[in-house]
């Protein structure tokens, strides 16, 4: 019994730590971004949860019926959700996965975002530095620059990224803007009408690079395969103190798309 009583307070002490830890990254997330964002609010939902689930086992030594009911509601919720978490995980990587060389005539770069100022955020500056590393070893003959204007910003995503890839080298001529999306599904979406008037003398399939953020590779793709094209990857990376929290987000978009864009 007291062997049992050991192992509970170890695990109490395991999940108030990891607790800690979770709620600390989102208060400081929180302060650098001035933000609270979808995969913030998992976290610290999830924090919380994971303090009172570690407090409870690690504290009460007698524990009347309820409480008892209560730690196992809340370890089997903290188990779907590290299944779900894992499951999610491997899907992102599994977008990773190195593909063929073979030639590709199009890609389309996906917008995420401006700052205040009208200037591309860092993970758009991210992905268009990955696309100019591509361009200037690979022949693309069209640059698609994908998306659309939001409420809150002063021009489109795709003029902004036009520019950026023209001022650093690349031919205005080469790129085509798609400036009406608003999800990764219109973007390419709306890039298949681009690249079916452009090729619509040409046989096979739709084939398109795909660039953005290593995180969004899997669905961005997913989406693509379910529109027509064989699509390429091309990630770039983002920052370190963003990784957890746009993953968590990821997971739970990669079920919406799953349900509501794919139809599986």
């Amino acid at each position: 019994m007291d062997k049992n009583k050991n192992i509970n307070k170890i695990q109490g002490y395991i999940l108030l730590i990891i607790g800690v830890i979770f709620l600390a990254y989102s208060i400081i997330y929180t302060i650098i971004f001035k933000k609270v964002s979808f995969g913030i609010g998992v976290i610290s939902i999830l924090s919380i949860l994971l303090c009172i689930d570690g407090f409870i086992k690690k504290s009460l030594k007698s524990k009347e019926k309820i409480v008892l009911l209560c730690e196992k509601f809340l370890d089997g919720i903290l188990i779907v959700t590290l299944v779900f978490f894992f499951s999610g995980e491997m899907l992102i990587q599994n977008g990773l996965r190195e593909e063929s060389n073979s030639r590709m005539n199009n890609m389309v770069i996906l917008g995420c975002g401006l700052e205040e100022n009208g200037e591309p955020s860092q993970m758009m500056k991210n992905r268009l530095d990955a696309a100019l590393e591509y361009l200037f070893e690979n022949d693309i003959e069209n640059i698609i620059v994908s998306g659309g204007q939001g409420s809150d910003e002063k021009f489109t995503e795709s003029l902004v990224m036009k520019k950026y890839l023209v001022k650093n080298g690349i031919k205005s001529d080469k790129i085509i803007e798609e400036n009406k999306s608003t999800s990764t599904f219109e973007n390419l979406s709306f890039t298949k009408d681009i690249i079916t008037k452009i090729e619509e003398n040409k046989n096979g399939k739709l084939r398109i690079v795909i660039l953005t953020s290593d995180f969004h590779m899997f669905r961005s793709k997913l989406i693509a395969e379910e529109l027509g094209f064989t699509a390429t990857g091309v990630p770039s990376s983002i920052s370190m103190i963003e990784i957890p929290q746009r993953h968590v987000r990821e997971y739970f978009a990669i079920i919406n798309t799953i349900m509501y864009n794919i139809g599986l």
